[in-house]
């Protein structure tokens, strides 16, 4: 039995397993944000779950990836401008409104609060683990790819010769 494919088999499957348990976050998310809409007044401070664009524009590279934060709307003055804000992760629960406008399920948004904030920190180090094997993996491959094209190269122009035995080899 070949070990190097079976412990490829299982890290492929890992990575897969990892890849499901981000959605099932996701989906989890999207239905505590929808509670957070139901629970909290039309107002300013409302905390809603949004996915947005976290990461870096490189040269002709685009890093950003849509990641979901918690953030906190806000109006000026009355006008009809709305705006949010991403809040700091882990501060869901803290920076939820406590006026009489939100008191009625202020216990409640706490609690999806903590939900939000939980699935966030898990979504968020299941993120870390794939970004460190997939830089793992692509700094190595490609330079083990290479080593692996110029071997194959001179095992053909050894081999070669060998089949022929009136030619002289070159190495």
């Amino acid at each position: 039995m070949n070990t190097y494919r079976t412990a490829a088999d299982n890290a492929a499957q890992r990575v897969e397993d990892m890849r499901q348990v981000i959605v099932r976050i996701d989906d989890a998310l999207r239905r505590l944000d929808q509670l957070l809409d139901a629970l909290q007044p039309a107002l300013p401070g409302k905390l809603r779950v949004e996915w947005r664009l976290v990461g870096v524009r490189g040269e002709g590279e685009d890093r950003r990836t849509l990641t979901p934060q918690v953030v906190k709307w806000l109006r000026k003055n009355n006008e009809s401008v709305w705006w949010s804000v991403a809040l700091r992760k882990g501060t869901a629960s803290r920076s939820r409104r406590r006026s009489k406008d939100f008191e009625a399920n202020s216990e409640a948004v706490s609690k999806v609060c903590q939900e939000v904030d939980r699935l966030l920190d898990k979504r968020a180090r299941i993120g870390t683990l794939l970004q460190r094997f997939s830089s793992g993996v692509g700094g190595l491959l490609p330079a083990t790819l290479h080593w692996l094209d110029e071997m194959e190269s001179m095992l053909d122009k050894i081999q070669r010769p060998a089949a022929n035995p009136q030619s002289k080899g070159e190495v």
